[in-house]
């Protein structure tokens, strides 16, 4: 039961916690990089990078089944 209800808890906390940084990410990006087509490129970059990182790690948090980290 434990785990059927902690891992969606963990990653819908992830979830919230990612839009939000994602934003702050974009936005920074944004302000220190002035062509907007290379903030953007980078901006998309790390935002992907980001997700996937987090998700593994959210994942890692919550005990789901996943391959391992080694």
């Amino acid at each position: 039961m434990g785990m059927s209800f902690k891992t969606p808890a963990v990653l819908t906390a992830f979830l919230a916690v990612y839009v939000f940084c994602s934003g702050m990410l974009v936005a920074l990006v944004g302000q220190m990089i002035r062509p907007w087509e290379v903030a953007a490129t980078f901006s998309t970059l790390f935002t992907a990078l980001f997700a996937v990182v987090g998700y593994f790690a959210a994942l890692e948090i919550a005990g789901g089944a996943h391959g391992g980290m080694e």
